[in-house]
């Protein structure tokens, strides 16, 4: 038999591509990679070590969208995954790297009132009302499903009644359905309730005047029949003598009897009223 004849084979073999990286800048480093709903387009910024361009964004995961080649639209809140490519050449491989950024819920702030002032004597208008801020993106109240609770917090015992009262509105989240973009904070109102005037000034019987009896017997009466009460300070002396000890104020609820020279002083106070100028009168008995 002949002998087989020998083939030589010559060539090259094609070398493997270079590798190459991408660095991917997070544009909201500076805030530990944290941004809130309804931040503006955020330009996105990424290279790659073998200097070829274009470098190519796509959001891989989470409420975000790629606006113009290079700007990050947040849509919604959550975490968003942002993905930069580099496709690569005959010489260099395809490479990429990823971002993750949280996209915290936007605030929206309701403040109770504000609610005109009103008298004692008025009631507050209801509904109360209340102010909603801080709607971003384009959305408006008609996300809202549900109300706050305003409670009005008002105390009508305070003695004296000033001249203004301020009290709270206080505002709770109630039938409020939660948002998912948004979360929510309360804000207190205030109540200003104004008095209706000035409780008349109390009249003394007998009126003050000099007494050869051994006592004299007060009675203290409202004349404008406004319900008041009266605030009573007795200074007593020795017959016929300048009174100079005072006693402490008390409420007036039967006349008084006064067995020597004495200085009556009484203020009243009717509800809703800011106190009447106070009444003084000397009884001098002899």
């Amino acid at each position: 038999n002949a002998p087989s004849p020998t083939v030589s084979l010559t060539g090259t073999t094609a070398a493997a591509p270079l590798a190459q990286t991408v660095t991917f800048h997070n544009p909201f480093a500076s805030t530990h990679d944290t941004t809130t709903y309804g931040v503006g387009l955020t330009t996105l910024t990424a290279t790659a070590s073998s200097g070829l361009v274009p470098v190519t964004f796509s959001v891989t995961a989470g409420p975000a969208t790629i606006v113009s080649g290079d700007k990050l639209k947040v849509t919604g809140a959550g975490s968003v995954t942002v993905k930069a490519s580099q496709a690569g050449n005959s010489t260099y491989a395809a490479a990429s790297a990823t971002i993750t950024i949280t996209v915290d819920k936007a605030v929206l702030t309701f403040k109770a009132g504000p609610e005109p002032p009103t008298t004692w004597d008025t009631p507050f208008k209801k509904p109360y009302p209340y102010k909603v801020t801080g709607f971003v993106n384009g959305d408006t109240k008609k996300l809202l499903k549900g109300a706050p609770k305003l409670t009005p917090t008002v105390s009508d015992t305070a003695l004296p009644v000033p001249a203004t009262y301020i009290g709270a509105l206080v505002i709770t989240r109630d039938t409020l359905v939660p948002l998912a973009n948004y979360s929510f904070k309360f804000v207190d109102g205030n109540l200003t309730i104004l008095a209706i005037g000035q409780t008349a000034k109390p009249v003394l019987t007998p009126a003050p005047s000099t007494f050869t009896t051994p006592t004299v017997t007060v009675t203290i009466s409202d004349p404008k029949a406004k319900g008041a009460v009266y605030y009573v300070t007795v200074k007593l002396g020795l017959k016929g003598k300048t009174p100079t000890v005072g006693n402490k104020t008390e409420l007036y609820t039967k006349p008084i009897t006064l067995i020597a020279t004495s200085t009556v002083e009484v203020v009243a106070q009717a509800p809703g009223y800011t106190p009447s100028t106070a009444v003084v009168g000397t009884y001098l008995i002899k």
